[in-house]
């Protein structure tokens, strides 16, 4: 996964460019870029969620039964894709990132 993430690309072109003749690779190779792109989804829909939320980290980790630690480490994946993005791809605002900090 390491070499996939490192790459920027999408999980689709990241397949396009790995030439596999072993089918039983390839699929484990699209099962594993599968479950990252659920993992991202779910972070961002976190992120989304807590920006929506007004509520501060521990309020909104306690509201949903999650651990502080966990929302934190979400919040900052989150952030971390959006400042490898181009600009073009990055949110219009950056209430998610100043809630994230005041709440560190």
């Amino acid at each position: 996964m390491a070499s996939f993430e490192a790459s920027g690309l999408t999980s689709q072109a990241y397949l396009a460019k790995i030439p596999s003749a072993d089918t039983d690779t390839a699929a484990v190779l699209q099962d594993a870029l599968a479950d990252h792109d659920q993992k991202l989804a779910r972070q961002n829909a976190l992120a989304r969620a807590f920006e929506a939320s007004g509520k501060s980290l521990p309020e909104f980790a306690d509201m949903y039964g999650l651990r502080e630690r966990d929302v934190r480490q979400a919040l900052a994946l989150h952030q971390g894709q959006h400042l490898a993005a181009p600009a073009s791809q990055l949110p219009q605002s950056n209430t998610l990132y100043s809630l994230f900090y005041i709440n560190s």
